[in-house]
């Protein structure tokens, strides 16, 4: 089943909707063909990974004597959210 552009993008908007009807639009947009992973395509982007040793830096500087350090490595690992979790849990 071919989808019209104005079809992916109400479904594109339904995403961010309710439950139910984000369950159908996902429903939706991955039994359609090409046109709507050109349009998700031009609208997700990748998160990027932060660098593990400048992760694992600013894990360590939590734990430094110095609030202000402390405070800056804090601010720093909130911004990156959950894109440093990979790098916090490796070993």
């Amino acid at each position: 089943m071919s989808l019209s552009p104005k079809e992916v993008a109400r479904l594109w908007e339904d995403l961010a909707s309710e439950a139910k009807k984000a369950h159908r639009a996902v429903g939706a947009l991955s039994a359609a063909p090409q046109p709507p992973v050109s349009f998700l395509a031009a609208r997700l982007r990748p998160i990027p990974v932060p660098d593990p040793p400048r992760v694992r830096r600013l894990l360590a500087d939590l734990d430094s004597d110095t609030f202000a350090v402390r405070e800056k490595a804090m601010a720093e690992l909130e911004a990156l959210e959950r894109a440093a979790a990979p790098c916090c849990e490796q070993r």
